[in-house]
């Protein structure tokens, strides 16, 4: 016979997302993802979480390798420059590092994150406010232009990074609407019989 307690209570598999600021965090793993839409490119979801596992954030690193009219890198050529960013402030090993190698910049890519798994170092996390499907105003999180890491044993008093919530580089908000304001007239133009002529006319 299977009873009450027998029944396991469901619970989330998911973390809240890590808000935008500076965080002691470490990389937990990365993910090839192939968008449906053909339009759009392909991209490695890295998952990081803060040093205490209690909250997390997906960001994603393109890797297509076309230079584009009027820019001077690759997508690739950036995320292989922001996980280097990383990497730097990484207590990376020399052997570590030895072992960052690849036959192309994508590999290289790939096996640069594996290599930054686990190690703690402090990031800056930039958001960005967005409308989700049911009207209401959410925060995603990505990183910004570096210097968005820092070595885990520069004291937090001692960090260099900055993040300023009310800097739009830092924190993107929804544009609020448009409150149209009443206009107080002075007493002496509220009322008076050519105002109140005016305000009877038909149009």
């Amino acid at each position: 016979m299977i009873t009450f307690n027998d029944v396991e209570e469901a619970k989330s598999n998911f973390n809240p997302t890590i808000s935008p600021g500076i965080h002691d965090v470490v990389i937990l793993g990365k993910e090839l993802k192939e968008p449906e839409d053909t339009t759009k490119s392909r991209y490695l979801l890295v998952k990081f979480s803060n040093v205490e596992a209690t909250r997390e954030a997906n960001i994603k690193f393109y890797i297509a390798d076309e230079l584009k009219p009027g820019r001077l890198k690759t997508a690739l050529d950036i995320s292989l420059g922001n996980v280097k960013h990383i990497a730097n402030h990484c207590k990376l090993s020399e052997q570590d590092k030895l072992k960052i190698k690849g036959n192309d910049k994508y590999e290289l890519l790939c096996s640069m994150i594996d290599a930054l798994i686990g190690k703690p170092y402090r990031q800056k996390f930039i958001g960005e406010e967005y409308i989700d499907k049911n009207g209401k105003v959410q925060v995603k999180v990505g990183i910004g232009f570096p210097n968005f890491a820092e070595n885990i044993d520069v004291p937090m008093a001692e960090s260099k990074l900055l993040f300023k919530e009310t800097d739009s580089w830092d924190y993107k908000r929804v544009p609020k609407p448009a409150v149209q304001e009443e206009i107080n007239l002075p007493d002496f133009m509220s009322e008076t019989p050519a105002s109140k002529k005016i305000n009877d006319l038909p149009f």
